[in-house]
């Protein structure tokens, strides 16, 4: 990683951003991007620490739903608790050229 925290990969670079609201208040900024020009543009890995992202920029999954389905489970199976791992890291992404790459770095 860099030190505009930019990990970048031989088919994709991706920008790591710790701060949640930072992305949505600069959500403009790929706008006016020209996409046809040959430039490796990175995609946006945002981290929401104490709660999910927005419905709006996760339209094909609810993440919601997913953790209150969580939650029911490990009360079922395990009698809840708060430091079961499994499950608790999700990586959303709609299209990229190589998840296999966005897991390994």
């Amino acid at each position: 990683m860099d030190s505009d925290n930019i990990i970048r990969a031989s088919n994709d670079s991706f920008k790591i951003i710790e701060n949640s609201n930072s992305f949505h208040n600069n959500q403009d900024l790929y706008t006016n991007v020209d996409y046809n020009n040959n430039i490796d543009i990175p995609k946006s890995i945002v981290i929401y620490h104490d709660q999910p992202p927005p419905s709006s920029i996760t339209p094909f999954f609810n993440f919601k739903d997913f953790l209150n389905h969580l939650s029911e489970e490990r009360n079922i199976k395990h009698g809840g608790g708060n430091n079961m791992e499994f499950g608790s890291t999700v990586l959303y992404g709609e299209v990229v050229s190589s998840t296999q790459t966005l897991l390994d770095k």
